[in-house]
């Protein structure tokens, strides 16, 4: 998985190619990827994943809190939050969204 470009406040790895904002990338069935849940809860379907990397990569672009990883991280899962909300989606009971 990758979200680049980084945000401020993150180690400087690779970049998206001049012109491009920010390029998400998001490899399901890596091998080297381990998806697990830190709570009692079941972890987050695939599609909410890429929903909030994506929403991660607006928040630090568009929304102009690309300083820091915390600020556009919580401001992504405020935006999943409303929609899994305003839907009533029944998964999010058990992924704890």
């Amino acid at each position: 998985m990758a979200n680049l470009a980084a945000f401020g406040n993150q180690t400087k790895g690779a970049s998206p190619p001049p012109g491009v904002s920010d390029i998400c990338g998001i490899y399901l069935d890596n091998l080297n990827l381990t998806r697990t849940s830190l709570t009692n809860l079941k972890s987050s379907l695939e599609w909410t994943l890429a929903f909030h990397e994506l929403a991660e990569a607006y928040e630090k672009i568009d929304s102009g809190k690309g300083g820091s990883y915390q600020a556009g991280h919580n401001a992504a899962y405020e935006s999943r939050s409303e929609v899994e909300g305003s839907t009533s989606l029944p998964h999010a009971v058990q992924h704890g969204r």
